[in-house]
């Protein structure tokens, strides 16, 4: 899946696709799920997120509400940064609704525009995805907005 902001071009591995795809809420008594997204931005302007975390046992979730435990997250993404030697890095955050065309929450909203205000990031943005039962929806927020914009998927 390629998605296109500004000058960047934004893709997923089939493999990042298939695991959040996995914990869609297509029956009525499953939670909300989620994690952190974390990938590499090129210098060609391409970022590919090639992983992602899952749900631990440290979360916390509800059929309409998902809070992933902090500590967990960013001792996850600081090991991937240190493995990759700064390559690897954390791109935002991901989870899934319990409906078929997904939009965020104003709870949603806040704590991605939250997240790229109050982080030290190499990057002026942070993506915000949530998985439906039919689709997905894929925001971008950055630095010093107050706002998160869909972007578009692209073919090419």
């Amino acid at each position: 899946m390629m998605y296109r902001f500004g000058k960047y071009r934004l893709m997923f591995t089939q493999e990042v696709m298939g695991i959040m795809h996995s914990y869609r809420q297509i029956s009525k008594g499953l939670p909300e799920s989620g994690g952190i997204l974390l990938g590499r931005i090129y210098t060609d302007n391409r970022i590919i997120i090639d992983q992602i975390s899952v749900p631990g046992k440290g979360d916390k979730s509800g059929r309409f509400f998902f809070e992933r435990d902090v500590k967990r997250a960013q001792e996850i993404a600081s090991g991937a940064w240190e493995k990759s030697d700064g390559e690897v890095r954390y791109l935002g955050e991901w989870h899934t609704h319990p409906e078929a065309i997904p939009k965020p929450s104003p709870t949603d909203r806040k704590l991605i525009i939250g997240m790229i205000q109050d982080s030290i990031l190499d990057q002026e943005f942070l993506f915000l995805v949530i998985v439906g039962i039919q689709e997905n929806y894929v925001g971008v927020s950055y630095k010093g907005k107050r706002y998160v914009n869909q972007l578009a998927f692209c073919s090419d």
